[in-house]
């Protein structure tokens, strides 16, 4: 269980705070949602809880120990994070997905799973060159839906115990 205490961020140039008193608690293995109009903190939240940005006050605890997240790699390290304008490179699907991994090292039934899972599985399978292919710079070639799909699948295969999702499903259908 993680839990955040009294959380309290103001904007360096506001005299108003942001947020204060936030008190939340995780557990694993459940998925938590943030809604909230535009300019309501969602993203400054996230940049908060991914240790980018400074806290004015509050605690962060991972299993009941109080923890630093500002600037802490060891935090930072357990975290995927999927911006709402993430980027596709130009190359395939399984280089999108499996980014920055070894080639040699790519797990290919992990692979499947995660497509699977982000439902585009099936699409990249229909495809002439399947995995292999390219998608533009981008994702041009692809639609929005199908890019946003990519990315999950890419933030799955991460294997990161902790994925936050800024808007990454802000182009597919509501079902």
């Amino acid at each position: 269980q993680s839990s955040i205490n009294n959380l309290k961020f103001k904007h360096d140039n506001s005299s108003e705070s942001l947020f204060e008193d936030i008190n939340l608690n995780f557990k694993r293995g459940k998925i938590y949602g943030l809604a909230g109009s535009s300019g309501a903190g969602k993203t400054t939240f996230l940049d908060i809880f991914m240790g980018l940005l400074e806290k004015n006050d509050g605690d962060f605890y991972v299993d009941e120990k109080k923890i630093e997240v500002f600037n802490n790699p060891n935090w930072q390290n357990l975290i995927c994070y999927v911006p709402q304008n993430a980027i596709l490179t130009d190359s395939t699907f399984l280089e999108n997905i499996c980014y920055g991994e070894d080639p040699s090292k790519i797990d290919k039934n992990h692979l499947y799973d995660c497509a699977e899972k982000a439902e585009c599985l099936e699409f990249i399978k229909g495809r002439k060159d399947g995995f292999e292919t390219h998608i533009g710079e981008g994702g041009a070639k692809i639609s929005g839906g199908q890019r946003q799909r990519v990315l999950i699948a890419r933030a799955l295969y991460s294997k990161k115990p902790i994925i936050l999702f800024d808007e990454a499903t802000n182009a597919l259908d509501k079902d």
